[in-house]
């Protein structure tokens, strides 16, 4: 117990010795804390202030959250870093706005008050409210990223009630206004309009209900392994990305290729220590992706090489094309994109949908060196663009730009590359006013950062107009794996019906019958050329014909009866009619795709009967033959096949034949298939033979009696167009009919064709000498230029909301006619012309009369599409407006006038 005391004292100096312990501790903390907060510099950087493309506003705003971030509290260290991370020009600025004092001992809140003041006094109302009613939505850009820019404009409008006491804003009622205004979707502003006074939130609700709509469609029609027909790029240097490398994906930022925007990249204003340049960094060169080997997809064939390595081109014309590949939609608006100059080769001749012709009244066009040149007006400028199918996007150069009055451009990320792989610089982009004739859009405007740019018109210019060109290049998105899937499925399937060996068929036999009184007649062999004596006889009868042969492309040799000396004038002719262009054309007129079907040896394949077999002979230089089979040169052997034919494909949807050419098609590749099996079904029943080799299934254009059908229309196929261009000049009544005939064939796609054609005819007529002069030769040429630059046809389609309009004229040498189809659109598409010409009597009617027979020459031309159906009637002579009036009376004068 001695010890008590002295333990209660060490306890009580080990209590004091902690007090002073932790009181020094803390002392240090504070001391440590103090001095931190002190001398601490190391604050990680902020980017430099743009000033032409960034808000004073919204970057202190960043700024401020900057420093709380890294607990900059100290207004000297605020001060400090401002006047460190401005640009020159900035810091320039403020001491010009503070005279006479030293900007380093401005205090900060001073510094951020006088800037903000100072940018904005400079904001114009009137601008900004220019800038905010034309402010359209972007390509690639969503409803409420274009909502969200109205409102950043809206801010410096000063929409205010005018009121005093109100003051209250009404920006939301003038964006709902703007957005019905301007929105490119016509369904919204159908929509929105459909109420009498929506707000804001109900206009937003509809558009963003049609844009889900619209992205679900489309994603919906898109297919996992859809393997695109497009054209190969050129120089393209793709990088594989998570998704597989289905898509081009570069980073946004192109100072330091790092995920975030440029606009606060830190290294703006660096120096590159590879190219010594301002404004990126050496790491740039490392991310930009190199060009490596094109993978070939699925379904594709690679492509062979050429002896330097490169890819061999498919065609060996080269055409300029400006191709956009984007890895996103927000190609203009803060999205990459690359546009590729290519090689075009191999695609089809097509023509663009729902579009009228471009050498329409009102616009200036024009044709120099195979280019096609248009006049625009944009912002009120005139300017002449070459129109470019194969570009995209339309732009200008520098000098187009200048005449336009050097707009600012709006920065993009857009990269433009020619042909070869060569890199155009790119200003930025412009909204433009854009007018051709009476239409006018608002539309996007590339600026090519170059002297020598070419004005072009894309395609996108091209679309928004409508504008129907002759012919262009195309390429289609197909899934190649499905449409070789399915013709391998019907080749498989119908293999019999593909056999080489000749078909016979099993329902019926052809029967010739004679007139009464007919006499039967001998007719003593032709000579047959010695290089053909290798030719099989066939069965021999009793009648005989000389026969013809005739050396086939394949390298056979096709055996004929000239049976016109023998049973043709004896025959009672089968009066079954040949089906007519214009009816194949109505049950085609919804397909897209199409597959032509060609029997071999079409009239072969059916068998005579015992009577007619004994009309069927042949007199060779080998005997007397006797044909089995229906051959060729039979007058009703045309009439007789097309009759079978029609039995045997009634009721087979979206199919037609024409003779022993059969055409299917249909909407969809599944309906199509279905078609084609019901089709091969009938005739393999029917026990006839295909040719494959001359079979083409699921083409989106087909050739077929002499035209290029397509899901568009039709024209003049391009081995018509080259037979009549080679035709020499006639030399004689004869060789300019057969000329007259061939071009007759493409009548309907030729306007005026009987007043071109007025003079050639002259020379046809009864005690006329033949003297060909200068005339006629310009109308000889001109009627060949017609036939190569006609205008596409379209499909009369009954089913869609279209006016029929039949357009009638009359000149003193013959009338015409056009029927149209008038769109929803306004646009107006010719379905067929139609010309006749005028007698000796008609030609002395009266202007009048002239026009009224070109009223009821078109009515009867086309009465198999106007008969049951409203239609408008066009007319440039206003008296017969009055005569054909149905619910007017014609005045006693004018009816005793007409009667005389």
């Amino acid at each position: 117990m001695s010890n008590s005391p002295q333990i209660s004292d060490l306890l009580a100096a080990l209590t004091e010795q902690q007090r002073t312990m932790a009181t020094l501790i803390a002392s240090l903390s504070q001391r440590s804390v103090s001095e931190g907060s002190s001398t601490k510099t190391s604050v990680s950087s902020f980017p430099a202030f743009d000033r032409t493309n960034e808000k004073w506003d919204v970057y202190v705003a960043g700024l401020g959250q900057h420093f709380e971030a890294h607990r900059v509290l100290a207004d000297n260290r605020k001060r400090a870093y401002l006047l460190s991370w401005v640009a020159s020009d900035t810091f320039e600025l403020l001491q010009k706005l503070f005279a006479g004092d030293d900007v380093t001992n401005v205090p900060y809140d001073s510094l951020v008050s006088k800037l903000s003041d100072y940018w904005k006094k400079s904001v114009h109302v009137m601008a900004a409210r220019c800038l905010f009613y034309r402010r359209c939505l972007l390509p690639g850009q969503s409803y409420a990223e274009w909502i969200a820019n109205l409102r950043g404009i809206g801010k410096d409008c000063q929409f205010l009630c005018p009121d005093e006491k109100c003051g209250k804003s009404y920006l939301d009622s003038l964006i709902r206004d703007v957005i019905v205004t301007n929105t490119p979707d016509e369904q919204v502003r159908v929509a929105a309009l459909q109420q009498s006074n929506p707000s804001l939130a109900q206009v937003i609700q509809i558009a963003e209900a049609h844009e889900v709509t619209r992205k679900a469609l489309t994603t919906m029609k898109q297919h996992p392994a859809e393997v695109i027909a497009d054209v190969q790029q050129v120089g393209a240097s793709v990088r594989p990305t998570k998704d597989g490398g289905k898509g081009l994906s570069l980073p946004s930022c192109s100072q330091c290729f790092r995920q975030h925007d440029r606009k606060v990249c830190r290294f703006r204003l660096a120096v590159c220590h590879r190219c010594k340049r301002k404004g990126h960094i050496s790491e740039v060169y490392n991310a930009v992706p190199r060009a490596r080997p094109r993978q070939v997809r699925y379904g594709e064939r690679p492509k062979k090489k050429a002896a330097g390595g490169s890819p061999r081109p498919t065609s060996e014309q080269a055409v300029r094309l400006v191709s956009l590949k984007s890895s996103d939609d927000g190609a203009l608006n803060g999205g990459s994109s690359v546009h590729y100059c290519a090689s075009l080769g191999g695609a089809e001749q097509v023509d663009s949908p729902s579009m009228r012709p471009l050498t329409e009244r009102g616009t200036a066009c024009w044709r120099e060196n195979r280019n096609i040149w248009i006049s625009l007006k944009v912002n009120g400028s005139p300017l002449v663009f070459q129109v470019d199918t194969g570009a995209t996007s339309s732009m200008v150069g520098l000098r187009g730009w200048r005449q336009l009055g050097s707009p600012e451009c709006v920065p993009t990320r857009q990269a433009l590359q020619a042909y070869g792989g060569i890199t155009i610089p790119t200003k930025g982009f412009l909204n433009v006013h854009v007018a051709l004739g009476e239409q006018a859009r608002r539309l996007t405007l590339l600026v090519t950062d170059s002297e020598q740019g070419s004005n072009l018109m894309g395609l996108d210019w091209i679309d928004a107009f409508s504008i129907q060109l002759p012919s262009c290049n195309a390429t289609y998105s197909v899934d190649v794996r499905d449409v070789e899937s399915a013709i391998k499925h019907i080749t498989d399937k119908y293999e019999a019906v593909f056999r080489p060996n000749l078909g016979t068929c099993t329902s019926l036999k052809a029967k010739l019958i004679l007139k009464p009184n007919a006499q039967p007649k001998v007719f003593k062999p032709r000579p047959l050329p010695f290089v053909l004596m290798d030719a099989k006889p066939v069965p021999t009868s009793q009648w005989a014909a000389p026969i013809v042969v005739v050396k086939k492309s394949s390298g056979g040799i096709r055996i004929c009866g000239d049976f016109k000396v023998t049973v043709n004038p004896q025959l009672e002719i089968n009066l079954f009619p040949i089906t007519r262009l214009e009816e194949l054309l109505v049950k085609l007129q919804h397909g897209q795709h199409f597959s032509r079907i060609d029997l071999a040896d079409a009239y072969l394949q059916i068998e005579l009967d015992e009577a007619s077999k004994a009309l069927m002979v042949v007199n060779t230089p080998f005997g007397l033959f006797q044909y089995q089979r229906l051959p060729f040169g039979v007058a009703s052997a045309p009439a007789i096949f097309q009759q079978f034919m029609a039995q045997l494909i009634s009721g087979v949807p979206g199919c037609a034949t024409y003779l022993d050419d059969i055409i299917v098609t249909e909407k969809d590749i599944a309906d199509h298939v279905r078609n084609l099996e019901i089709l091969f079904d009938r005739l393999t029943a029917a026990g006839l033979r295909c040719k494959l080799e001359k079979c083409a299934f699921f083409r989106p254009t087909v050739e077929y009696v002499g035209h290029i059908i397509s899901a568009n229309g039709i024209r003049p196929s391009e081995r018509g167009v080259e037979a009549i261009r080679k035709l020499p000049c006639p030399r004689n009544v004869q060789e300019l009919q057969v000329f007259i005939g061939k071009v007759n064939y493409y009548a309907k796609f030729l306007e005026d064709f009987a007043k071109n054609c007025a003079i050639l005819n002259a020379l046809r007529q009864k005690n006329v000498p033949f003297v060909w002069t200068n005339e006629h030769q310009c109308a000889f040429e001109r009627l060949k230029e017609k036939i190569a630059n006609a205008t596409l046809l379209v499909h009369f389609q009954e089913d869609l909301p279209v006016i029929n309009i039949l357009a009638t004229d009359a000149s003193q040498h013959g009338v015409g006619a056009v029927l149209l189809h008038r769109y929803p659109d306004g646009t107006e598409r010719p379905i067929a012309h139609a010309s006749k010409t005028l007698n000796a009597q008609q030609k002395g009617y009266s202007q009048v009369e002239k026009e009224g027979l070109a009223i009821v020459f078109g009515v009867k031309k086309f009465h198999q599409y106007l008969y049951g159906r409203h239609f408008e009637l066009l007319t440039d002579h206003k008296p017969l407006v009055s005569i054909f009036n149905p619910s007017k009376a014609l005045p006693m004068m004018t009816a005793q006038r007409l009667q005389r």
